[in-house]
């Protein structure tokens, strides 16, 4: 008759706490590694919408697109970006972030083109280069020509962005730390950003997008304009599209410089400012 010597208690605690131990170290990085890869994914989509956008601007005498058409007398005429560039895309998947596949664009399959506020899905467009028009507000201001912008290869005009909570009590206005800590935004992600990622600060004092005299991260309005931000998805960062078509990745708080310190990030002029035409 055949024995064998059983484990005794205390061998069988060492192996599964070894167990326990691994999977501790593992999981983690198997996390990081299941985001890098929506990271690389992400990427594609922004060479896709960047070159997107160098078609737009060779069809359209060397002018950025739209950012938005908001005719509320006439919801045929109301679109957004992402809605003329699909006519390059030929797809309205590019514009969904594979770390927010909720965040679905004004004219993907399912969702209404009324239903502006889906905007660009996982994307917002630089609010300091992007035109407006609403016709009943008499609020309306054309996109930059590409001969405006100084440095086309530092100057962002895309970037993932998300509408962040901002109320006071749970949202970024709970908190400056948290309101001036962009590792942290994406805790507070609500939606899509509509159609834009707005800057820290504006840009020059007669600017009609977003004027010198503003800090936009220190107040918000009523429809939480402010808190349309970049935001890292991706591992601390961000995928990023730049107005002379190439795209990369960035670390969220290299990109923006935005502290309790310095609220309004990098300034106009520096290097690390990719909002400005310097």
């Amino acid at each position: 008759m055949h024995s064998g010597k059983a484990f005794t208690l205390i061998e069988l605690l060492v192996v599964i706490a070894i167990i326990a131990i691994l999977a501790a170290i593992l999981f983690p990085v198997f996390a990081t590694a299941r985001e890098k890869a929506r990271q690389t994914a992400c990427l594609s989509n922004a060479k896709q919408i960047g070159l997107a956008v160098q078609q737009y601007v060779q069809d359209y005498d060397e002018i950025l697109p739209m950012m938005c058409w908001n005719d509320s007398t006439n919801p045929v005429k109301s679109s957004r970006w992402s809605t003329d560039l699909q006519v390059y895309t030929k797809s309205y998947g590019v514009f969904v972030c594979p770390s927010k596949t909720e965040y679905l664009p004004v004219g993907y399959p399912g969702v209404a083109s009324s239903n502006l506020t889906r905007g660009g899905g996982g994307y917002g467009y630089n609010f300091n280069l992007g035109g407006s028009y609403y016709p009943q507000s008499s609020y309306a201001y054309p996109s930059r020509a590409i001969s405006q912008i100084g440095n086309p290869s530092g100057t962002f005009i895309i970037c993932e962005a998300v509408q962040l909570d901002y109320s006071a009590t749970s949202g970024l206005w709970a908190s400056s730390a948290v309101n001036y800590d962009s590792t942290q935004w994406t805790n507070f992600q609500t939606g899509p950003s509509d159609y834009q990622a707005v800057p820290p600060s504006g840009w020059n004092p007669t600017d009609a997008h977003v004027p010198s005299t503003s800090t936009n991260y220190s107040t918000n309005d009523s429809n939480g304009n402010n808190s349309r931000r970049p935001v890292g998805r991706h591992n601390g960062g961000l995928n990023v599209i730049y107005c002379d078509g190439h795209s990369k990745w960035s670390k969220i708080d290299q990109f923006l410089g935005v502290s309790v310190s310095q609220p309004a990030g990098w300034p106009y002029g520096d290097a690390r400012n990719s909002w400005d035409d310097q």
